[in-house]
C-alpha cells in the first residue's frame, strides 16, 4: 500500500513539473547599426580651361561661382584669351587641358585633319533661329535699313574669315542672290563694328552679342530675321587628348560640373539676377546688357549639332579654306565618352 502512494504521488509531482510554465526566453539582442562609411571625396585636382570673355562662356562662369567644380573637387585655372583661334592652338600644344567657346571654322577643321591633340568634348554654343547671337544686320539712313540687294559692291565686315561669321554672311548675301564675290568685304574686330556702322564706313556687317543688342537699342542698325539656322553649331569645347587619357578621371568629373551647369541654363535662364550678374563678372558687361542680348543655345544633353559642322565644312571646302578635299567625318574627332558619363552622373 505505501509503495502504491509512494508512486501515486511521484506521478502527481512529475505531472505538475510537466505542467509548470517554462521559464521566459531571453529577448534577442537588438541588432547593432553600424554606421554608413562616408564617400570620399574627390581627389583634388587643377584643370586648366582657356575662354573668351563672351558669354558663349557661361557654363564655365556658372560652374566656377555655383561651386560645381568644387563638388568635383576641381580648382579651375582660367586663362583669357582673344579668339577661338588661339584657344584651339594652345589646347592642341598642351597649354591648356580645356578650350571652350572656340571656333569650328576653317583653321580648327585644317588642325582636326592634321591630327593634332585635339578632340570635341562637346558642344561650346549654338543658335536660336528666332534670336540668335551671331546675325546679320543692316546699317540703317534715315531711319531705313539698307536692303541686302542694294549691298552690291558695298562695304560689308565680319570678324574674320574662315569662321561662323562668314557662313552667316553668305547665308544673308543668299537672300537677294549675291555671294560674297559681289561685296566689299572687310575684316573688323566686333566691338568697332559699332562705330564704323555708327559714322558709315560699313553697311552691313556679321555681328555678336552683346553688339547686335546695341545697335538694334541705338537705331543704328537693324538684324536681318530668320537667317541663321537653328541650331547652328557655332562654337565646340576642346580637350587635350593626351592629358584626357592620362587623366580620365579628372575630365569626367570636369564635364559632370560643366554639363550641370548647361542643365541650368535652358529657357530664359540669362533672365535671371544671380546668372546675369555671374556672366557679367567675367564679361565685364552690364547684368541690364546680359539680360537685354540673345541668349547662346546650350544643347542640355552636352554634346554638339554634328549635322551643322558638316554643312559648315562643306561650306568652308566650297570656299577653299580647307587644305584638303575629301569631307571629313566629323564624328571621329569627337570624344562623346566625358558627356555620356556626366549624363549617367546627372541623370539623362
Amino acid at each position: 500500500m505505501r509503495r502504491a502512494l509512494t508512486l501515486l504521488s511521484a506521478a502527481v509531482l512529475l505531472g505538475l513539473a510537466c505542467s509548470a510554465p517554462a521559464p521566459a526566453a531571453k529577448p534577442a539582442a537588438s541588432p547593432v547599426s553600424t554606421p554608413a562609411t562616408p564617400a570620399a571625396a574627390p581627389a583634388p585636382a587643377t584643370v586648366i580651361v582657356g575662354y573668351l570673355p563672351v558669354t558663349i562662356a557661361a557654363p564655365v562662369y556658372l560652374a566656377i561661382e555655383k561651386g560645381y567644380f568644387n563638388e568635383q573637387g576641381i580648382t579651375i585655372d582660367l586663362q583669357l584669351f582673344t579668339s577661338g583661334g588661339e584657344v584651339l592652338t594652345q589646347t592642341a600644344g598642351g597649354h591648356l587641358n580645356i578650350g571652350t567657346a572656340a571656333s569650328v571654322g576653317s583653321a580648327a577643321l585644317n588642325a582636326l585633319q592634321s591630327g593634332v591633340d585635339v578632340k570635341i568634348l562637346g558642344t561650346g554654343h549654338a543658335e536660336s533661329r528666332a534670336n540668335p547671337t551671331t546675325n546679320f544686320v543692316l546699317r540703317k539712313v534715315d531711319g531705313r535699313p539698307f536692303s541686302v540687294s542694294e549691298l552690291r559692291g558695298r562695304k560689308v565686315a565680319i570678324n574674320s574669315i574662315g569662321v561662323a561669321t562668314e557662313y552667316v554672311l553668305a547665308l544673308g548675301l543668299a537672300t537677294a542672290d549675291l555671294r560674297i564675290e559681289d561685296i566689299d568685304l572687310q575684316q573688323i574686330p566686333f566691338p568697332d563694328m559699332v562705330a564704323a556702322l555708327t559714322n558709315g564706313s560699313i553697311d552691313a556687317a556679321v555681328m555678336a552679342e552683346p553688339f547686335i543688342t546695341r545697335v538694334a537699342q541705338q537705331d543704328i542698325a537693324e538684324p536681318m530675321q530668320n537667317i541663321v539656322p537653328d541650331k547652328m553649331q557655332t562654337t565646340v569645347t576642346y580637350i587635350n587628348t593626351r592629358w584626357a587619357a592620362s587623366n580620365t578621371d579628372v575630365a569626367r568629373r570636369f564635364t559632370v560640373a560643366w554639363l550641370k551647369a548647361i542643365r541650368e541654363l535652358q529657357g530664359d535662364a540669362f533672365s535671371r539676377d544671380d546668372v546675369a550678374e555671374i556672366v557679367a563678372k567675367y564679361t565685364r558687361l552690364e547684368p541690364a546688357v546680359i539680360k537685354a542680348s540673345a541668349m547662346p543655345y546650350f544643347d542640355p544633353s552636352g554634346r554638339p549639332n554634328v549635322e551643322s559642322i558638316m554643312e559648315q565644312q562643306r561650306f568652308f571646302l566650297s570656299r577653299g579654306s580647307l587644305r584638303y578635299t575629301d569631307l571629313l567625318d566629323i564624328r571621329q574627332y569627337i570624344d562623346d565618352s566625358f558627356v555620356e558619363y556626366a549624363a549617367r552622373q546627372l541623370g539623362s
